[in-house]
């Protein structure tokens, strides 16, 4: 058995269908297998697979009204909802987290400090689009291939590589860090710039919960309910996780 992971799916694509099509060579002929299939097909067939499982169903639950918030957000088919089926499954909508959390900010521009940097953080933030990710925005003059963004989470470390930065003007660069589940939106994670293995920028800590936080008093209604969402489904991930306590 062979298992092959598709990642090219954001969250306001969860009601698309994909259309997974395996080639073999047997006896010189091509011989074919087709297969489509959606996110949101498989929660409701997970759903009822094992209706029972409290945790999965909250989980289950969540991860639909995170796709369907984002929909709404993106203005993505908001005539074809990922939710829309929660009509005929009713017991499934009701397992969905109640309400919005309180958010709390691990936000710190000054975690650990060094004399006179070359690189500094200009802002942090999220990008919502294959999974859910910390944006940081750097300011430096350094070639930014010579450097590496170092991220440490519970421990592990994480390497970036300044090859992968993205312009965003004049001597400012973007990098993304995808190194979590969606169970971690509560973790802290630490940032450095460096060069050759020195840190050539203060270390900052963050997390996307902080980015919650820092959006908490948004006026865009959208986005408002696409965190909410998004900070539910994470929960609902870790408790399952966990064991779904």
């Amino acid at each position: 058995k062979y298992v092959f992971s598709f990642t090219g799916i954001s969250p306001h694509q969860m009601n698309d269908t994909l259309t997974a099509t395996l080639h073999a060579a047997l006896a010189g002929a091509d011989k074919t297998a087709v297969r489509e299939y959606s996110v949101g097909e498989y929660c409701y067939d997970a759903y009822q697979l094992y209706p029972q499982d409290a945790a999965l169903c909250r989980l289950l639950a969540d991860l639909l009204l995170y796709g369907a918030r984002s929909q709404e957000y993106m203005s993505y088919h908001t005539d074809a909802l990922v939710t829309d089926r929660f009509a005929v499954y009713p017991d499934l909508a009701a397992c969905a987290t109640p309400g919005t959390q309180t958010y709390t900010t691990v936000r710190d521009l000054a975690a650990a400090t060094v004399a006179s940097p070359s690189a500094s953080f200009k802002g942090a933030g999220l990008n919502l689009m294959n999974t859910v990710a910390i944006r940081l925005k750097i300011r430096t003059d350094e070639d930014p291939a010579s450097l590496t963004l170092k991220a440490r989470k519970a421990g592990v470390e994480y390497t970036v590589s300044g090859t992968e930065f993205l312009p965003a003007g004049t001597g400012v660069w973007y990098a993304l860090f995808t190194g979590f589940h969606a169970g971690e939106m509560k973790e802290t994670v630490t940032f450095t710039v460096e060069k050759n293995g020195e840190a050539i920028s203060n270390t900052v800590a963050y997390s996307i919960e902080s980015y919650a936080y820092d959006q908490r008093g948004t006026t865009d209604p959208a986005l408002k309910a696409l965190i909410d969402a998004m900070m539910n489904y994470g929960a609902s991930a870790r408790a399952y996780k966990e064991g779904g306590n």
